[in-house]
């Protein structure tokens, strides 16, 4: 870890820690689920709060495992404030130097980087990777898709078609779909995240445009992942994208979050190049799993579902959400596009 030095980093980390766990009830489970070692293993026996945290951090400093704890008490807390800060300080965070970036596009405007980053984590916390059974090999990325509802999942039809998973139920128990995964740069992983299944039943999947058309597919999920809290019990609910579109235009900026080659979850930055009624073309880096994933104007509001490569003209394309909106409304499965939760700043992402 970076930017800070050793000291002002322990001095930081134990009192975002006191703040964001204030007691030993809450501080154990964190300890013994997230980070993954055994509270009396690490913390002496009758220790208070204070003395919990420095031994605590002590043993991570020792253990080279600073960035995993961090990592922990971010997964078991995502609402506070001054771990997302500390981990953007120290070089973990996801923006740490966003706000040296400019947008010189009139539309896009000027953006708060607090607010920015704000929006962007309730974003992450809504796109997952779908994966399928690969039987001994172990599951295998195919796509990325987001939550438009507390079990409802949106993305494009191609990643289930191509991989076998038809709008019946044949193969549909080979489908899970992966929230909170995150790895180092390295692709060491620091958190499996938790997954979850198609709904049973042929009617699984609620509306469906092929490739040749709109290419989307909208899906019940087994589960509210929408309504589940983020980490322990108690805490703030995922929440979901509001499918209401933002329409782009031409030269606008456009930010896509996707599991590129089945990675952990990553940013891109580009621009609508191309913009028409039912086809994007854009020019915002993509990969073999990004099919599928929520392409978002520079405030962070859906704008379009991110489809293929690289196509006619050298650019990628996406299928804008006005489009696709204006199919679900004309069909029976309109509900599941649940009205947006309240915007509440201070939720991030694990």
């Amino acid at each position: 870890m970076n930017d800070l030095t050793p000291e002002e980093l322990r001095r930081a980390l134990f009192a975002a820690l006191k703040q964001a766990f204030p007691t030993i009830a809450r501080l154990r489970p964190m300890v013994t689920v997230a980070y993954g070692f055994n509270y009396d293993g690490v913390v002496g026996e009758g220790a208070d709060l204070p003395g919990a945290l420095t031994e605590l951090i002590l043993h991570a400093e020792a253990q080279e495992l600073v960035p995993q704890l961090l990592a922990a008490a971010r997964s078991e807390n995502p609402t506070h404030r001054g771990l997302r800060k500390l981990a953007d300080e120290s070089g973990q965070g996801l923006l740490r130097n966003a706000q040296d970036e400019t947008i010189v596009i009139e539309k896009a405007g000027f953006q708060q980087p607090e607010e920015w980053r704000d929006l962007m984590s309730r974003r992450e916390l809504a796109v997952f990777r779908i994966e399928i059974d690969g039987g001994a090999a172990g599951p295998a990325g195919i796509g990325t898709g987001f939550l438009v509802g507390p079990n409802a999942g949106l993305s494009c039809d191609h990643v289930f078609e191509r991989n076998g998973i038809h709008a019946l139920e044949f193969n549909r128990s080979r489908v899970r779909l992966r929230f909170d995964y995150k790895a180092d740069a390295d692709g060491s992983t620091l958190r499996d995240g938790v997954t979850f299944g198609l709904q049973e039943g042929a009617d699984w999947c609620c509306r469906r445009s092929p490739q040749g058309q709109l290419d989307y597919v909208l899906f019940r999920i087994d589960g509210t992942p929408g309504s589940d809290p983020v980490g322990t019990p108690g805490t703030p609910a995922r929440g979901w994208i509001d499918a209401r579109p933002q329409p782009l235009a031409t030269n606008e900026p456009l930010l896509l979050l996707h599991h590129p080659d089945a990675r952990r979850l990553e940013m891109t930055l580009g621009a609508a190049l191309e913009v028409q009624a039912r086809r994007i073309g854009h020019n915002a880096n993509t990969q073999p799993g990004s099919s599928g994933a929520p392409c978002f104007d520079s405030k962070w509001r859906l704008a379009a579902i991110h489809q293929k490569g690289v196509g006619a003209g050298g650019n990628n394309g996406a299928v804008p959400m006005p489009a696709i909106l204006e199919d679900l409304v004309a069909g029976p499965c309109a509900a599941l596009l649940a009205p947006a939760p309240p915007e509440r700043r201070g939720i991030h992402a694990l």
